[in-house]
């Protein structure tokens, strides 16, 4: 015998307690106007600067392994490996030189 699923008084005001719940929540999602471009913009130079600082450790150590490799006889991959730390660990300085003149270059003179 199937048992049929008759809601109770305490189901269904549970069930409009969560729907009361979600449709409050909705609000969180629209845009607020405490929000700006400015918060954005800072969230987003904080994460692109741990990723950077993360790849000139990973820059550096490559060329303390491209030394080691050096002194133990692969001189080939010693370079290689100097070289290409070399260019991670001056990617940031790199794209802030690139990003000043582009915008050097760019910005209207003040008038």
């Amino acid at each position: 015998m199937k048992k049929q699923f008759a809601p109770t008084f305490r189901s269904r005001s549970r069930l409009f307690i969560a729907a009361l719940l979600a449709l409050n929540t909705l609000s969180a999602f629209a845009q607020s106007t405490t929000f700006s471009s400015t918060d954005l913009k800072t969230g987003i130079s904080n994460s692109l600067a741990v990723i950077m600082m993360f790849g000139f450790v990973l820059g550096i150590s490559s060329v303390i392994y491209g030394g080691f490799a050096v002194r133990r006889g692969d001189v080939d991959q010693g370079k290689m490996s100097i070289i290409g730390g070399a260019i991670i660990a001056a990617a940031r300085s790199n794209g802030q030189t690139r990003f000043a003149t582009s915008w050097a270059a760019w910005r209207p003179s003040p008038s």
